[in-house]
C-alpha cells in the first residue's frame, strides 16, 4: 500500500495542467494499474427505425402532480401499439412492499417512472425537516424503491439467489426533472434542481454496473433528464425516441445510462 505521504504526492503530481490533459479520461488507483472509464452520461441518442413500442406492455407510475404530461406520454405510447399499464404509487409509505408496484402480476417489458419537477421554494437552507425530506423521498427513495420493485418483478426471487438474475431481462426508465425553462436562468435556481438531478446519476451508474457486471444480467435501470442547461423547453418526442432506444439490444450492451436528450453538446 502507498504511504499517505506517497499519495499526497501521487495526486498533488497528476494534478499539474500538463498531466491531467495527458491523463484525461483515466483513472489511476493505488495499484498504479491505468484503465479506460466507460462513459455513462451522454446528450446523443442513436436514431432507430424500428417501433420498440410495439406489442411491448409499460407500466408507468407517477405523482399527481404529473398527471398531465403522462397523460401525453401514454398517448403517443399507445398510438406506437404499445399497451400502458398504470403502476401503483404510495411508496414511500414504509408499509408498502416494492413488489407492490405491480400487484397484479401483469407480464410488464418496461417500467417508466416520472419523478415530476422539482417545485418552486427560496432556498434550500430554508427548508424545513418534513419538506426537505418529501424532496429526498420523491427524487431519491420513490425512484429506487420503483427501481428495485421493477427488479423483483423481472427476476422473481432475486434477491434470495442472485443466479436467476443472469440473462433475464427488462427495462426500467426513471425520467428526472426538467431543467428550469426561460430566458434568464439565475445559477441558484438551476443549481435546485441539479442537486437533486445529480444524486440520481450515481445511483443510475451503480445500479448498473451491478446489473451486468456483476449480476451479468440483462435488466437495465436507466435515467433520462430532460432539458437544457441554456433554459429551453424540453421536447418529449425527443425522451420518446430515447426511450424508444433503450428499449432495444444496443442500449442493453452500452455502457451509457443516463441520457440528456435536449442538450445539444
Amino acid at each position: 500500500f502507498l504511504s499517505q505521504e506517497q499519495v499526497a504526492t501521487t495526486v498533488l503530481t497528476l494534478a499539474d495542467d500538463e498531466l491531467s490533459k495527458i491523463l484525461n479520461g483515466k483513472v489511476i488507483p493505488g495499484d498504479r494499474v491505468f484503465y479506460p472509464v466507460k462513459p455513462h452520461i451522454t446528450s446523443h441518442v442513436p436514431k432507430v427505425e424500428k417501433n420498440n413500442f410495439d406489442g411491448k406492455t409499460c407500466m408507468i407510475t407517477y405523482d399527481d402532480d404529473n398527471a398531465q404530461r403522462v397523460n401525453s406520454f401514454t398517448s403517443m405510447i399507445e398510438e406506437k401499439g404499445g399497451k400502458i399499464i398504470r403502476g401503483e404509487m404510495g411508496i414511500a409509505d414504509e408499509t408498502d412492499v416494492p413488489g407492490d408496484i405491480n400487484p397484479n402480476n401483469e407480464d410488464v417489458d418496461l417500467f417508466i417512472h416520472f419523478t415530476g419537477n422539482v417545485p418552486n421554494f427560496s432556498k434550500l437552507t430554508e427548508l424545513s425537516r418534513d419538506e426537505w425530506d418529501m424532496l429526498v423521498d420523491k427524487f431519491i427513495n420513490d425512484p429506487a424503491m420503483i427501481t428495485q420493485g421493477a427488479i423483483d418483478n423481472f427476476v422473481p426471487g432475486g434477491s434470495d439467489d442472485p443466479r436467476k438474475f443472469k440473462d433475464a431481462k427488462g427495462r426500467i426508465v426513471i425520467i428526472g426533472p426538467d431543467l428550469p425553462t426561460g430566458k434568464k436562468i439565475s445559477g441558484h435556481e438551476r443549481a435546485k434542481v441539479e442537486v437533486f438531478r445529480g444524486a440520481m446519476r450515481p445511483f443510475a451508474t451503480t445500479v448498473n454496473q451491478e446489473l451486468s457486471d456483476v449480476l451479468k444480467s440483462n435488466v437495465r435501470a436507466f435515467l433520462i433528464l430532460p432539458g437544457t442547461v441554456d433554459g429551453k423547453e424540453p421536447n418529449d418526442e425527443n425522451v420518446m425516441n430515447t426511450i424508444n432506444y433503450l428499449m432495444s439490444d444496443e442500449a442493453g450492451s452500452s455502457s451509457e445510462v443516463i441520457f440528456c436528450p435536449d442538450e445539444t453538446r
